[in-house]
């Protein structure tokens, strides 16, 4: 029996009316997904108001028997994507984590699936980076989960980062939960061109606009402290994020760095 693969997607009432771009992407890719799940709680946290299901979405004809609108209790913030669709996910399957303000590239899926199909043992994200040492994936870019990997997450999530500012960096946490559980996240190497997997369609209310301690510079940088210190580790493992970002610190930023530095000289010659 072949492993189902579902898009889990989550999005805010100022932005469910502006969904169908995104879905229409997924639904047009090279491989298309057996479910997409679209998790909503009953309020919205961040905007304090109920949810109003745009006709697209009540429409039989458009979401067959693919898009599927999930009511769930409880806000998970932009984790709502992941934990929403876990009580419905089949067990096991290919889960994939994606975002609802943009425009998907046709082999978004195809490549994660791919790689996911491969290794078992790993998740991967068209994108990632590192933080004080943690290598995170992004939802924005695909984020693929091997659901058994996931076992868990629901207690971790109402453990460690209910009620804290994680609410709003589902990309950091769900990454320090597979890293905990010793799952590596993988980024996966350029299939097409070096275009972005996505087009953004708007930015509504996005979490990028967040400013002071809930942008994603500061939550990166206090996010994996706090963790750290709520969360046993082994010895080990704290010593790799440590060496890793040592790493970075003499590294990986100043090799990025001279790059960019590089790259606008050449711009600025280019252009003279």
């Amino acid at each position: 029996m072949s492993i189902l693969a579902v898009i889990g997607i989550t999005t805010l009432p100022s932005r469910i009316a502006k969904l169908r771009p995104c879905l229409d992407s997924l639904l047009a890719g090279d491989v298309v997904p057996d479910k997409i799940f679209l998790s909503v709680p009953k309020i919205s946290q961040r905007e304090n108001c109920p949810y109003e299901i745009p006709a697209f979405l009540k429409d039989p004809a458009y979401c067959g028997t693919t898009i599927e609108v999930i009511h769930v209790e409880a806000d998970f913030g932009p984790g709502t994507k992941v934990l929403g669709a876990l009580p419905r996910l089949p067990d096991p399957c290919y889960f994939f984590a994606a975002d609802d303000d943009v425009r998907y590239q046709p082999h978004f899926l195809s490549s994660l699936l791919a790689a996911q199909r491969a290794d078992h043992t790993a998740s991967f994200s068209h994108h990632t980076y590192r933080t004080s040492g943690l290598t995170v994936g992004q939802g924005c870019d695909g984020f693929s989960f091997y659901s058994p990997n996931l076992r868990g997450l629901d207690a971790f999530y109402h453990e460690h980062i209910a009620g804290t500012d994680l609410f709003y960096h589902d990309d950091l946490w769900l990454s320090f939960f597979l890293f905990a559980h010793g799952i590596p996240i993988r980024q996966l190497k350029s299939t097409k061109n070096d275009r972005l997997i996505y087009e953004i369609i708007h930015q509504t209310n996005s979490l990028n606009q967040l400013t002071g301690g809930l942008a994603r510079k500061q939550l990166n940088r206090r996010g994996v402290a706090l963790l750290l210190a709520a969360i046993p580790l082994a010895s080990t493992k704290k010593n790799q994020l440590k060496a890793t970002a040592i790493f970075d610190h003499l590294i990986t930023s100043p090799a990025r760095r001279l790059k960019r530095k590089t790259r606008i000289v050449k711009d600025r010659i280019r252009k003279s």
